[in-house]
């Protein structure tokens, strides 16, 4: 539970994957993030989103290119990437399943829980990386900011004259 004020995101889970739509990231059975480009991303979220659902290929292009008329090749590239990342094989379909002549269907089990995240009233730290590197980097620049006071301190006194 949150002691600060909070918002709700959803979180998709299959198969020992994760995506987080806010975060725009997959992450893999072990949870690390895996890197996909823009809009395979964009195409394993909408299917996910349709799980069970057979979408036609006209339908998740206009939402993955919204606006632009691209081939249906580009379509189907991002879809075999998808399998590649998520490890199926050409005769092994577990998540991403072609209807002939109309689209693809996610056929994994999807479950969307929601994760309690905080809000601009939270400062994010997610992207500062671990607590260690964080504290040295603040204590080295705490160590720089001392050491221009003393120089600044040093330098000015020694310019006095004495009286």
């Amino acid at each position: 539970m949150c002691s600060h004020i909070c918002s709700d995101r959803q979180i998709y889970a299959f198969g020992g994957y994760r995506i987080d739509p806010q975060r725009r990231v997959l992450l893999g059975r072990d949870g690390a993030p895996i890197p996909l480009k823009p809009k395979i991303f964009d195409t394993l979220l909408y299917l996910v989103e349709h799980a069970g659902e057979a979408v036609d290929k006209t339908t998740l292009l206009g939402a993955i290119w919204p606006n632009v008329v691209v081939e249906e090749n580009n379509l189907n590239k991002n879809v075999s990437v998808l399998r590649r990342v998520l490890g199926e094989t050409p005769d092994d379909h577990r998540y991403i399943v072609t209807e002939p002549g109309r689209g693809y269907r996610f056929v994994a089990a999807v479950s969307a829980a929601p994760v309690r995240t905080p809000t601009t009233a939270e400062p994010d730290t997610s992207r500062r990386g671990s607590g260690v590197r964080s504290n040295a980097l603040d204590f080295v620049a705490i160590g720089l900011v001392a050491a221009a006071v003393v120089l600044l301190i040093t330098n000015r006194t020694s310019r006095r004259t004495p009286d």
